[in-house]
Formats: C-alpha cells, structure tokens, sequence
C-alpha cells in the first residue's frame, strides 16, 4: 500500500527531471539558502530521491536533509513539498513516523488541490491513520483527487464500492475504478481486478482476463502472487499444478501474505498433491489468524474444536471463533452459537445464530427455530419458531421440515393445515428421514387429503 501512496515522487521525478540536468547541485543549494521556495523543494527532493548518482555531483539519499528543505519551502506555501512531508512522516522514511504531521501536511497541501495529498488524506481518513476513522470524509477527499484521474484514489473508490463503506455495496463501479487505476499501473487495484475477474463480481468472470491481471501485479505485490498460486491449485484458468501453486504461495507467505499463509493452510489440511500435514496447516492458519484474517482464525477454531493437528481444547475452539465472528463469520457465528449452546448459555447462543442467520446460515437458522419453539433463554414465541424453521427448511434442513411440517399439523405458530403439513414432511421423507415418513403414514390412514401417490412415491427406490 505503501508504494501506491509513492506515486508522487515518481511524478515529481519526471517532472523535474528536465530541469535538474539544466542545472547543477550547487546552483540549486546556492539559490534555496536565498530563500527560493522552488529551489528549496527541488533541494529537498534531491536529499530524499538521491540526485542523479551516476554523476560526479550527484547526492546519496538524506531523509534529515531532505526534510529540512522540504519544510522550508512548505512554511513558504508550497505545495508539492507539503505533499512530501506528509509522505515521508506517514510512511516513516527518513524521518519518525508520525500521522499527526502526515494528517497535517497533506491537508495544507490537499485543500490547495494536490491531487496526491487529496487521495493520502482520504486514506488516512479510510484507515483511521492519525484520525478517527471517518469513511464518509475519506470519501470526500478521493473524489475531489479522481477528478484529477489520481489512480491511488480511483483504486480507493473501487475499494469504497467493493466493501460498501458508508455506500452503496456496487461491484459493477468498483470494477470500473479499479480498471481506470489498474491501467496506470496501480499493483493493488491490478490484483482487485484480477480478483473480481476471478469470482465474476462486477464483472462477467473470464480466466483469462483474471490472469492477465494478477501477472501484471505479480512482481509487484505479494498478494498477486498469492492469488497465482490460488489459481494454479484451483485450475482457473491455467493448468492445475498443485506444485507450482504451493511454490507461489509458499512465496507470498513467507513474506506475511495472510490470504497466501491461509491457502497454503488450506492445502496443507486437504491437498493429496502437497504433503497432508495438520501440524503445517494449523502453524499456517495461526499465522494468518494473528494477522486478523476471519477465514484462518475460524480454520484455527475447527481445528481445536475437533483435535486435528492440535490437541482438542472447547476453550480455544471458541476464542478462535468468537474472534473470527466478531468480524462478521457466519460459520464462526454459527458455531460459537453451537458452543453456548452446548454449555446452555441461551441468550449468547441466540445472539450468535441470529447473526449467522441474517446471514442464510441453515443451520443456525433452524437453531433459532428451537430455541423459540422450546423457550429457551426466552419467552416461548411458536410464531418466530416457524419463521426461522421455514427459512431453514427452504435451503432442505430435514429437521426444520419436519419441525415445521409437525407445527402445520398441529397449528402451533401457523394456522393449522394438513396440506402443507404433509407437504414439509414428504420433503423430509425424500431425504430419508422416517420420523416424517411415519407422520405421513399416519396422516394417510387418519383419513387426511393426502395424495395417492405419495406413499407410492416414497416407497420407490
């Protein structure tokens, strides 16, 4: 991320370039001790790039000294310098990282119109770097810098579309920024655009455009290659070759790629092709979950959970998966659910299947069902019981069915109809569940409207 926020300086170099060969280190120095502000930047910008070192007069990079000038033409105004000091003190090069004097530099700079101070400041804005996190001023900031066709800010705006931070979730646009940015070079928005082209997010999914994109940001990024790796071991686009995506993995995690740390986790626990080894998938996913990636700390929660690779440990199992549910996991929501459930802790259990549920978990979906439909850790609602036991019993819980199918029956919750009564047992009962055979059987010989064939049916084969 770092290097996007670098562009500036290259930009600086070209732009600069013509002049600095027209005149030497020294004319320079001479005219920004006379208080130039130009010549203080350009003087500034000589210490922080290192001028020209394959001449006699050029200069080693001095972050101290580059600092020096790059303030004194900054008290004088200018723009370009105040865009620097804000790079240098946010990145920390060449002088102590400090975001307060980054946040203050690139406003100076920024609401003068520095298409690069303008996206930095959205940045800092979007992460929370040196300010309260504030998306929606963020946002601010990258439009006014894509108006100048900024790429760090088309790349952010992407960004913005594709989580749906303070607006509207829209891959369509995202893929629209990240492609303006990408064309100029952008590594970051390069592997977003792969990745969209990947899953077909925004985008009609196309392989070979996915490749395309992830190649061109390979050698700049890690993540790129993490996400080659995840396409040789998925054959998207390229021939499988579990060898060659292990390499590339291997590579991008080594260098603390967590999504790389995770798919080299994942192969490790299933892959045929690559060592099975529990032991190195568990180290992999602790690796990626201490970077805070909700995929990994769930994996971590599983593995303690069922004693693979690790010793079996509840406790572990569930500060893994609270961890990855608090980022929002619906399958680590669904199973701390389970866990408190275990242990009767209904009111935390509901809170967790409630959001694995608003989620489409099935499972925690039929979960709340039983929870309303017993009265467990609150009042005894056969109403909600059903709402939630229909929803799971759409997506073909056999359970749910015939929990739902029985509440019809009897008229808990729903008005009583033995129509749709059966209906939901006779789906139970094509999946081979006896206990809705048997209702259904039972319905029959009571004289219910039931049709003839059914029973035909669920006898077959």
């Amino acid at each position: 991320m770092y290097r996007a926020i670098c562009i500036c300086m290259v930009l600086v170099a070209i732009c600069f370039a013509v002049i600095v060969q027209a005149q030497d280190f020294d004319t320079v120095e001479r005219a920004a001790e006379k208080g130039d502000v130009d010549s203080q930047f350009m003087l500034g910008w000589m210490h922080h790039i290192g001028w020209m070192p394959h001449l006699d007069e050029g200069v080693a990079p001095n972050g101290a000294e580059a600092i020096k000038w790059y303030h004194m033409a900054a008290k004088q105004g200018h723009t370009d310098a105040q865009a620097n000091l804000g790079r240098m003190y946010d990145n920390g090069k060449g002088v102590a990282q400090d975001y307060t004097e980054a946040l203050r530099w690139y406003r100076l700079a920024a609401k003068k119109g520095h298409a690069d101070a303008q996206a930095n400041l959205g940045v800092m804005y979007y992460h929370g770097r040196g300010v309260t996190q504030n998306y929606q001023e963020a946002l601010k900031w990258f439009r006014l810098a894509v108006k100048k066709e900024n790429a760090n800010a088309q790349y952010y705006l992407g960004v913005a579309y594709d989580e749906g931070h303070s607006i509207a979730q829209d891959y369509t646009k995202a893929v629209k920024w990240y492609r303006l940015a990408a064309k100029k070079g952008h590594d970051d928005a390069q592997d977003r655009l792969g990745w969209m082209y990947a899953t077909g997010q925004g985008v009609e999914q196309n392989d070979t455009e996915s490749l395309k994109w992830f190649r061109m940001a390979r050698e700049k990024r890690e993540s790129a290659r993490y996400l080659l790796g995840s396409m040789y071991h998925h054959a998207e686009g390229i021939t499988e070759n579990d060898e060659e995506a292990a390499k590339w993995l291997r590579i991008a995690a080594k260098q603390g790629n967590a999504y790389a740390q995770y798919n080299l986790g994942v192969m490790h626990y299933y892959s045929s092709s690559v060592t099975n080894d529990d032991w190195e998938a568990f180290m992999w996913f602790l690796l990626a979950a201490e970077q805070g990636y909700a995929k990994a700390q769930y994996r971590l929660g599983t593995m303690y959970n069922r004693g693979k690779g690790v010793k079996y440990n509840d406790k572990k199992a569930a500060k893994w998966f609270q961890i990855a549910a608090e980022q929002g996991h619906a399958k680590a929501q669904r199973d701390l659910g389970d866990h408190y459930y275990f242990y009767n802790n209904y009111t935390e259990a509901l809170k967790w299947y409630r959001l694995a549920a608003e989620q489409g978990v099935m499972w925690a979906q039929y979960r709340l069902g039983t929870i309303y439909y017993e009265g467990n850790g609150v009042a005894q609602d056969y109403t909600e019981a059903a709402t939630w036991f229909h929803l799971a019993a759409e997506k073909g819980s056999e359970s749910a069915q015939c929990d739902l199918g029985k509440m019809y029956q009897e008229g808990r919750g729903v008005a009583k109809n033995d129509i749709e009564a059966m209906k939901w047992y006779r789906m139970a009962a094509k999946q081979g569940n006896t206990w809705a055979r048997n209702r259904l059987e039972t319905m029959q010989y009571e004289g219910k409207d039931i049709e003839q064939n059914d029973m035909e049916t669920l006898k077959s084969p």
